[in-house]
């Protein structure tokens, strides 16, 4: 059996061996593909920055992935149905520690080991909304391909951000608290409930850019 089946690979191309061997990736239903990810599309490597999932007329639904083409700065917008499959591109993720960032990339240091790092600033995670939310030393977690690249980076999943200021609204009959816009150090704009003041610190949570509560 086992000389069987070396005779039947022996026959298959190079490159699908190669496949065969060497493609550690793996599929999942489109549902659960997450914002970092890389996908196999297209016969090309992609990072997820954006899902969104949507019902259409008459129940269908549309997961729309916001994608980038890992060999260039390429974005595309594409729609799938909850039923499809993607192939989900291995890679390992490791913590490293804000520094700064340019108008082209993210700079990034190792806790432990004191290596830098930089990372696409149109890989973060979370698009131009993310960038506004960086803070010094924050921690981002960075997702590295097999052969050493930094592909990716991600925010925590919150952080603490001072008010520095309230739009405060005409008061209104209401049951329940009212949601005021709120500006944090930094410009970033977030809805937050009436009570909150300039000079409270917040916490904001990093994957919708909402407000969670007062820290």
């Amino acid at each position: 059996m086992l000389i069987n089946n070396i005779k039947a690979i022996s026959k298959i191309p190079s490159v699908q061996r190669y496949s065969l061997f060497f493609n550690r990736g793996y599929k999942v239903g489109v549902n659960s593909v997450k914002e970092g990810n890389i996908i196999e599309h297209k016969g090309k490597n992609w990072l997820v920055l954006n899902k969104d999932h949507s019902v259409m007329g008459r129940g269908s639904a549309t997961i729309k992935l916001e994608i980038k083409d890992l060999s260039s700065d390429y974005k595309i917008v594409e729609r799938f149905k909850p039923k499809d499959d993607l192939e989900i591109v291995e890679q390992r993720t490791s913590t490293y520690q804000y520094l700064y960032h340019d108008a082209d990339e993210i700079h990034l240091l190792h806790p432990e080991t004191s290596d830098q790092i930089s990372v696409q600033l149109s890989a973060l995670v979370g698009g131009e909304k993310a960038i506004n939310f960086l803070q010094e030393e924050m921690s981002l977690v960075v997702s590295i391909l097999e052969d050493g690249n930094p592909v990716s980076a991600k925010l925590p999943s919150s952080g603490i951000y001072e008010v520095e200021s309230v739009t405060m609204k005409a008061k209104q009959a209401s049951r329940g608290v009212m949601k005021v816009p709120g500006f944090l150090k930094g410009g970033m704009q977030v809805m937050v409930p009436e009570f909150v003041q300039s000079g409270d610190k917040v916490q904001i949570d990093l994957n919708t850019f909402e407000y969670m509560g007062r820290a």
